[in-house]
Parts: C-alpha cells; structure tokens; sequence
C-alpha cells in the first residue's frame, strides 16, 4: 500500500492522483523485481550449502553413525533456516518397526528426546511412515496429526515439516525441521528441497550402516562401495543433466554387461521420455512413436514400472508386456529414479545373447539410480536457477526494447501538444489524431506489460486458471466483436463452423478469449486483403494424444487463415522457444512480441489440453487445440447468442458455410 496525506483542506487534484497511481504502479514492478531477484538468491544459497552438504555426506562413510545422524539433521536445519530439527529411524531390535527412535535432535528439547520412542503409526511422523510422502503442517496447534511429541519440554512448536528416509525402497527413518526463523510457513518448493536431501542423507546413512558391518559381510561388500564411491564421486561433479546421463549409463553398462542402455528425464503429463543418454541402440532399434529424442511411455514394461513405481527385472521371452526394440534382448531391467516421490527419470538396460540379468545386476542398478537420481535432481534444480538468471535478464532486456517504441511515440505527441507554439497550429482534427495515437501506444504498452506479468506469473508456477462454468459461444463472442472494425479495413471476413449448442464446460472464460484473441489476431494479421478466417469449433467424444494419453470428451477449436504460414523450420520453433518469432520478413514487419503463442500454450495445457499448427509456406496455417470438456451438468447447454452478428463475422452450421 502507498498512501500519502496533506494537512491543506483542498482536495487532490484528477493529476495530482494519476500522478500517484502512475509512481505506485512503478513502485509495484520494482517490487516485484526485487522479490524475484531475492528468490533467485535464496534458491541460489540454499542449492549452493545442498551440494557443499552433499559433498560432506559423500566423505562421510564412516562407521561413526551417530556423527553422521547429527551431521544430516543439523545441515537439514541450516538449509531450511529453521530452529530446530529431529531424525528418527525405525527401532532395529523391533521385528514389526511399530515404532520410531529420535536417533539426533538439534535445537528444541535435545537432551529429552534423544533416545526416546514414538509409535509409527500415530501423529505426524505416523502419517510419514503410512504413506511414505512428506508432510507439512503449518499450525500445529490445530492440526489433529500432531501428537504433541516433544510436548514435555519448554520448545514451542509452530510449524513442522516431516519427510521419510528411503534406502532399497524402505522407509528407515524421518527427517523434521521445526518453526522457521523468519516465522513463515513452510512451502512447496522447501518440501522438495528437503525431500531431495532426504533421499541422500538415506543413501549416506545407508553407507554408513554397511561400513559399521563386520567380517563376511563387509568384506562382500567392499568392492561394491568402492565403485559406488567412485560413481559418487563423479556424479558430484557434474552439474549437466546429459552428463549426469552418460557417467550413469556408463557405470550401468560397465557393471551388469548391457547389450544397450538409455536414460530418459520423463513427462508424466504426455507419458514421454526425453532421450539424455544412450549406448547400443540404432534409430531402427527406437520404440514404436519414437520422435527424434523423444520416446513414449504409454505401453510395455516403462508403462509398468511408471504405474507401479518399482524397479523391474523381466525375462523379455516370457514377458506379455514386452514391446521388442533392440533384436536378439533376452533380458530388461528398468529401474525409475526419483526426486522425492516422483518419478524423474527412467534407466532402462536390455542385455542380449545368452546370459540374462540376475539378482545381483538388478540391486547394482538400483544403488546406481539411487546415486543418479540425487545428482540429477541437484542438475535439474542447477539448470533452473541458471536458466532463470538468464530470464531474468532476456526478460528485462526484451521490456526494455518492447517498451521503448511506443513510449518514444508517446513522448513525442505528448511533447507537441505541450508545446505553446505547436499548441497554436494545430487543428482540433491533428490534436485528436495525436490523442489518438498515443492512447493506442499506451494500450500497446498495457497489452505488453499484462502478457509480461501473464509470462511471470507462469514461470514461478503462479498462473491461475479459473476455473468455472461457461459457455463457449460468449467466449467466441467477446472475442470476435473487437475485430470488426480491423476486418472492414482489411476486406477480411469469419467463418464459423460452430453447432448451435454446445455443452457447458469448466474453464477460465477470459484466458480462453485471451487464446483465441491470439490466434484470430494471428490470422488476421498475417493474411492478405480480402480473405476469409476460418473458425471451427467441435465436440469430440475421445481424444488421443501423439503420445497415447487419453483425455476423454474435448472441445476441439480450429483457427485457419490463407495467410503467408510457416516454414518447416517455423513449425518445429514455434511451441519450443520462448519468444518465438519467425525469421520470415513479412512476419517481422508485423507488430509483435512474440509472447502470445508462449502465453496460449501455457493457457491450453493449464487447462490439461494441447495446442498445435499445421501450416506451409505461402498457403496458411491451421492452428488447433483440445480442451477435455469436464462437464458442469446444470441441466443446460450453451447455444448462440441473440446479439446481431456485425457484417463482416458470417456465422454457420457445420457443413454448411456461408460467404460473407
């Protein structure tokens, strides 16, 4: 809030207010600057004491268990600046693990918990163990899990945060932090954080247990922990997804024997595999569907092992879920590697001739992923921060260029009008048409700082989709009725192919017409004098993505012009690159960000559709997107309005269309 006051008893005058609203709306976007830019550095810390805490937990193997317990839950609450923090592991002398041991307390009442036991089935660290996911309460106090366990000592809880311990795909202990310093809650991406840690420091703990074996036991092991700390710590060293990829298939190959071997970071949105890594496979070996790099995960044993969660040796001549790739494999194991509990990545190995995989390859491979995963996470979370700084100053640099047109033109109207011997020349005709102009340079300023903002709000994850009722003929209404004038000047017309009823469906009505303000911008913008766009909207009972995801009943909506279209090269940039803008010269000499069509897809796949052009050079394009329909049933449908349609916007039915 920015307020001022004067002690005069005038009132503010209309410029001294506009004046004010103009100084808070600059105070607001720096503002708002400045906190994404204090974001960006408290990720950057805390990413930067995780990999150096990392490091230490690599050198930690030692048989000093309690050391390296003490050392996990204090770094635990360094990273999420907390003021204290406990780790529990389940009870080895308890066959049924029906309870959970405080093995290292930092802060809070230490000296009281230390040794003390909870039963893993109550409370908040019951919950952990139960489901195997984090938890986050935020008021205790008011929270029906929380047991109250360190309710004896004067430490007064506020706010916890709970996640499990995982080693060889058991949950072995819980890892809390308790009240953060600064008094806030505790949120998404701090789950992930400490999630991430948590899966290292059970790996570490793990390797920990083993070096404290003795005898047979140790000596079987050894010289799989020397290859594992080898492997430790060359993926400590690698910040690059792709490098990540190659050091782990590398490893995979080097100690199971593959035949062949690839790594994939996975989308579990369209069930595909982005390829970072592979070794003994051929194009003619890639899975049915395959495009490029990019492998579908709909079907097989990657489709089991996604559903399941769970590593997956299979005998590929016996096996009915086998899709054959690589020719003559006898033998598969595909192992999934997480970040907390979600699935990442895949590692798949196929081994041909006559020695299948055993027992022992399988638990190399998953100790293998389990190492992998944290490195490619910490990767993953490196890349982002980077790739954000660099937004950040694209960002700043793209406002800066975009912005600086329309306010020359602004700056040199306004300067005219104010001028007193200008002022005395000029006609009410040219002071209107310089109004004019610069009330549309300063809605092209709006219309660039609301699409900026939209483009913020989606890459800190905080663009919201409204969802409510509506009816998709007002959507097209309040889309089209604004082009009228801008089709007169151009001889254009709309074709409508759209049924007179149409179901009532859930989605944002405004950011809906904000898509196809775009895309009817679009063709009208890049098509010639006198053409028609044509604007099909339809009801499909099933759709299918490429990549064999069903999204049920859509809305199918169809935007076509006979405009200049795309290039093949065009097409493939178009939904990739942010910013995109085609290098053809007709399309530059157009006015344009290029944010619009980053800002659709973004709108589409918020409400679980997708969008996608087919176009060539010269002859138009067809841009088309699905919306699965989740039907609101209030008894009604939504049909056409009564409102008079403008002369150069030709409604039809399908199959029959009419010339305007």
């Amino acid at each position: 809030v920015f307020a001022v006051g004067k002690r005069s008893p005038q009132p503010y005058t209309a410029e001294e207010i506009s004046t004010f609203t103009n100084l808070a709306a600059l105070a607001a976007t720096a503002l708002e600057k400045a906190q994404l830019f204090d974001e960006v550095n408290r990720r950057a810390r805390q990413l930067g004491a995780l990999n150096e805490i990392s490091q230490q937990l690599v050198a930690a193997e030692t048989d000093d268990v309690n050391a390296l317990l003490e050392l996990i839950t204090s770094s635990a609450v360094s990273i999420l600046d907390s003021e204290a923090g406990s780790l529990l592991l389940a009870d080895e002398n308890d066959e049924m693990a029906n309870q959970m041991v405080f093995r290292a307390v930092i802060g809070g009442a230490s000296n009281e918990l230390l040794g003390q036991r909870v039963p893993s089935n109550r409370g908040l660290i019951g919950e952990v163990v139960r489901t195997g996911k984090p938890q986050i309460s935020n008021q205790v106090q008011s929270d029906d899990r929380w047991q109250g366990e360190v309710a004896k000592s004067n430490f007064r809880t506020q706010s916890i945060l709970a996640v499990p311990l995982i080693a060889k795909e058991r949950i072995v202990g819980v890892l809390e932090v308790l009240n953060k310093r600064d008094g806030t809650s505790y949120r998404e991406e701090e789950v992930n954080l400490l999630t991430t840690f948590a899966s290292q420091a059970a790996v570490a703990i793990e390797n920990a247990r083993l070096f404290a074996m003795t005898g047979s036991a140790l000596n079987q092991r050894l010289e799989e922990l020397q290859t594992l700390e080898q492997i430790d710590r060359a993926l400590a060293r690698a910040l690059d997804q792709r490098e990540v990829s190659r050091i782990t298939i590398g490893w995979a190959q080097r100690g199971t024997n593959a035949s062949s071997v690839v790594m994939g970071e996975v989308n579990l949105s369209n069930l595909t595999m982005r390829v970072l890594a592979l070794q003994g496979y051929e194009p003619e070996d890639y899975p049915s569907g395959a495009d490029g790099g990019i492998w579908p995960l709909h079907k097989g044993i990657v489709r089991r092992v996604l559903r399941t969660g769970v590593a997956d040796l299979a005998d590929l001549r016996f096996d009915p879920d086998y899709q054959a790739s690589l020719r003559g494999s006898i033998s598969q194991i595909t192992v999934p590697m997480l970040s907390g509990s979600e699935i990442i990545a895949l590692l798949v190995l196929e081994a041909n001739g006559d020695a299948p995989f055993s027992l022992i390859d399988l638990e190399f491979v998953k100790r293998l992923a389990e190492r992998s995963s944290i490195a490619l996470a910490n990767a993953q979370l490196y890349e982002r921060i980077v790739r954000a700084a660099e937004n950040k100053s694209e960002f700043v640099a793209f406002a800066a260029h975009e912005l600086k047109n329309p306010l020359t033109s602004i700056k040199g109207f306004s300067d005219t009008l104010l001028n007193p011997r200008m002022a005395a020349v000029i006609s009410d005709d040219q002071r209107t048409q310089f109004l004019s102009v610069i009330r549309s340079n300063a809605e092209r300023m709006q219309a660039i700082i609301d699409d900026l903002r939209d483009i913020a709000a989606s890459d800190a994850g905080k663009l919201q989709i409204a969802r409510e009722p509506l009816q998709f003929h007002t959507v097209i209404e309040d889309t089209i009725a604004p082009f009228a004038q801008m089709l007169d000047q151009k001889d254009q017309t709309i074709v409508q192919e759209v049924p007179a009823r149409l179901p009532t469906l859930y989605g944002d009505h405004k950011k809906l017409a904000q898509v196809l303000t775009n895309l009817v911008s679009n063709a009208h913008k890049y098509s010639p004098q006198g053409t028609a766009v044509r604007l099909t909207v339809e009801v499909l009972p099933t759709y299918r993505t490429p990549a064999g995801m069903e999204l049920g009943e859509c809305l199918y909506v169809s935007v076509r012009d006979s405009g200049i279209g795309m290039s093949p090269a065009d097409l493939k940039r178009i939904f990739r690159e942010d910013y995109f803008r085609s290098e053809d010269t007709r399309a530059r000499a157009q006015k344009g960000t290029g944010l619009g069509m980053m800002i659709t897809q973004r709108i589409i796949e918020g409400h679980g559709g997708r969008i996608w052009v087919e176009s060539e050079l010269d002859k138009g394009s067809n841009f088309q997107f699905v919306i699965p329909i989740q039907r609101y049933d209030d008894g009604k449908s939504s049909s056409t309005s009564n409102t008079a349609v403008r002369k150069k916007i030709v409604m039809s039915s399908p199959g029959q269309v009419e010339q305007g």
